[in-house]
């Protein structure tokens, strides 16, 4: 139950006592602060990491021994892709991810943040330079029009915040491996394993679950030679994120109808999330992002088939189960 502030006159509600510390107190309008003095980027990485581990499902601590048998596996892949690829060995970390470790360090800047902050700030620099038509005369006030631009700059980095942790809150429980998206989510020269989806997935299928860690291995080690040995892959990815970014076109007024129409409410995760996941916030690409797209997906599918002619080169005559 809260506590609120009275003054002896407050029984007179304009009295001239009311104190406005009452909405400290209050978790709506305490949330609504937090996410409205955002600054530190184009995505709120604090309310992505919140949202994700909500939605993240717990597979516990992974022990020091599933991070040596992995690390025992990389070892013997690396000896693998050595005859069946040019790519030169890359040295790194093998790691074993709990769920929640994994959307710790991805739901970051350093993280997806390579993924979705060039396109986040396009949509952050629409709302805080591109005031909407009711609001423009306010703009010459001193001080409002800032405070303002902060205010809606802010709400970009809501929404890409929950959209994100949403993202990565579902993801986590699907993925194998550091690499299972095709592109680095994590440091490019770490390969990991997260939760114990590769052991659910060889127990599904009936598949030896050391087989199936040889193959996860292979993989994560061969992505890791291409995303951090070869020189262009990485640095072209991002151009063509950075490309796809600057072909965006963001209206504000659109914008500004489409929060005011979710009926957003940031003391509530679930109902943020689903609010801002709805079809009322998806923006059509542009006929430059549509192109700079079709060249981003080519590369990627590139990339994905190259790993799929090595790993089979590389272990099809060793790991018994590889055909299935």
């Amino acid at each position: 139950m809260p506590q609120w502030v009275y003054h002896d006159h407050m029984s007179d509600p304009f009295s001239g006592g009311f104190d406005p510390r009452i909405f400290e107190q209050v978790p709506l309008f305490r949330e609504l602060a937090k996410v409205m003095s955002w600054t530190r980027g184009p995505v709120n990485w604090d309310l992505a990491q919140q949202t994700a581990g909500s939605l993240v499902t717990s597979t516990g601590p992974r022990g020091d021994r599933d991070e040596q048998e992995l690390a025992a596996a990389v070892r013997v892949a690396e000896m693998w892709l050595d005859q069946a690829t040019g790519l030169e060995a890359v040295d790194g970390p093998a790691r074993s991810l709990s769920t929640e470790q994994w959307v710790r360090e991805a739901t970051t800047s350093t993280g997806l943040g390579q993924l979705v902050e060039p396109l986040a700030a396009g949509m952050s620099q629409a709302l805080s330079q591109g005031l909407p038509e009711q609001l423009r005369a306010m703009d010459s006030q001193p001080g409002l029009g800032d405070a303002l631009r902060q205010s809606f700059g802010a709400m970009g980095a809501m929404m890409y915040g929950v959209q994100v942790g949403t993202i990565a809150g579902n993801l986590a429980g699907q993925l194998l491996g550091a690499y299972d998206l095709g592109v680095p989510v994590l440091d490019v020269r770490t390969v990991a394993a997260v939760g114990d989806t590769y052991e659910r997935f060889a127990g599904d299928y009936d598949v030896d679950p050391t087989e199936m860690r040889f193959w996860l291995a292979l993989r994560e080690s061969l992505f890791r030679r291409m995303y951090a040995g070869v020189p262009w892959l990485q640095p072209e990815l991002s151009s063509l994120i950075t490309e796809f970014a600057k072909a965006a076109d963001f209206n504000p007024d659109r914008l500004m109808e489409q929060f005011g129409a979710a009926g957003i409410d940031p003391s509530n995760l679930e109902s943020l999330s689903s609010a801002l996941g709805g079809e009322e916030f998806t923006v059509e690409p542009t006929t430059e992002q549509q192109r700079v797209l079709n060249r981003l997906q080519a590369l990627v599918a590139f990339v994905e088939a190259y790993a799929e002619v090595v790993i089979g080169a590389a272990g099809g005559t060793r790991l018994g189960a590889y055909g299935r």
